[in-house]
């Protein structure tokens, strides 16, 4: 992600189409803020589109142990917002926002499971280091037909 890069998604109408969606990234701050619109296309490339175009404002900020994100679309006019709300656009949203929730929550299971399996496996190697392996051949007499 790179001011002038491209934005790309495919969203899911009821009926089961999915409609392409492009734009371009017009600021990028990691973890602080996301802007797009939809009026661009990658390369501030001016866009040719039958859709309602939006700039998209995305903030994030760390709240305690967790992260308040606020999402603004911002349209040409209220004619265009009247029309994007009959399109179900604030109900896709809403369902975006909480899967990409879901998917953190997810990354964060895998992410402390993936801890816990590297502290493992270092304590592991510290005690192998701290027990030399001593391999011991009389056991090999103890069994029968061993020679």
């Amino acid at each position: 992600m790179r001011p002038g890069g491209i934005f790309s998604i495919d969203i899911a109408m009821a009926d089961g189409q999915e409609v392409p969606n492009l734009g371009c990234f017009l600021e990028v701050i990691p973890m602080e803020r996301l802007v797009w619109t939809s009026m661009l296309f990658p390369g501030y490339r001016p866009a040719v589109f039958d859709d309602i175009p939006i700039t998209a404002i995305i903030t994030m900020e760390t709240v305690g142990a967790g992260t308040r994100y606020i999402f603004t679309a911002l349209h040409r006019d209220e004619a265009d917002l009247e029309q994007n709300k009959a399109t179900g656009f604030q109900q896709g949203t809403e369902i975006a926002v909480d899967q990409f929730v879901e998917h953190v929550i997810a990354m964060r299971e895998i992410s402390r499971i993936e801890d816990y399996h590297s502290r493992t496996r270092r304590q592991l190697h510290a005690l192998v280091r701290r027990r030399p392996f001593r391999c011991d051949s009389s056991w090999r007499s103890n069994l029968p037909n061993s020679r």
